[in-house]
């Protein structure tokens, strides 16, 4: 997994 692939992963179960 590329990192901005994880960061926006993140981001996303964050704001989920």
């Amino acid at each position: 997994m590329s990192r901005q692939a994880n960061r926006k992963a993140y981001s996303f179960n964050k704001g989920h």
